[in-house]
């Protein structure tokens, strides 16, 4: 990439094609160690994968909470609800 840089006027742009280019691009996820393994060509700067893939379990871990939950009949529970009042129920019921 540096000898094509050095002969031309056009901006180069790498992308793992070395440091000589005059910017040098990597994709977001690459940097940010999205994926199991970077690219040979990449660098992660940190490890988002460990981070989504910890997310998921607790994800999982809050709709099994849930769903226990809702067929145990704890939820929704008082805190969770807003009484109507009396006399608008009995006027909508009438009206369905």
């Amino acid at each position: 990439m540096g000898e094509i840089s050095k002969r031309t006027s056009i901006v180069t742009v790498s992308l793992g094609s070395g440091k000589k280019a005059d910017v040098m691009y990597l994709f977001m996820n690459d940097i940010c160690g999205e994926q199991e393994k970077s690219p040979r060509h990449a660098k992660a700067y940190t490890n988002l994968k460990k981070m989504k893939d910890d997310i998921e379990i607790e994800r999982v871990k809050a709709l099994k909470a849930f769903i226990k939950d809702s067929l145990e009949g704890k939820f929704p529970g008082p805190e969770n609800s807003v009484n109507v009042n009396e006399e608008i129920l009995e006027n909508f019921k009438k009206k369905l």
